[in-house]
C-alpha cells in the first residue's frame, strides 16, 4: 500500500475526493491518502508519494515563473 499526501488550498468536496482517490488508485494501486489544507497554495493540488512531489498548485506555478 502506497501512502500519499494530498495538499489543496481548500477542503475537497466528496465528489473531488472520489475523483482524486480513483486517479491515485489507478496510478499506484491500493493507496492510503492523507489530506491536508494549505491556503497558501492559492489553488490547485500538491501530491507527494513519498519520493516525488507533483505540484499543480498556483503557488508552485508562480514560484516557477521566478526562476525564469
Amino acid at each position: 500500500m502506497t501512502k500519499i499526501h494530498v495538499t489543496t488550498a481548500t477542503a475537497l468536496s466528496p465528489r473531488m475526493l472520489d475523483e482524486v482517490e480513483r486517479w491515485l488508485n489507478n496510478r499506484y494501486g491500493t493507496v492510503s491518502v492523507q489530506y491536508h489544507v494549505d491556503d497558501s497554495l492559492i489553488g490547485g493540488i500538491v501530491i507527494f508519494d513519498g519520493e516525488t512531489v507533483f505540484d499543480g498548485s498556483v503557488k508552485g506555478k508562480l514560484k516557477g515563473l521566478n526562476t525564469l
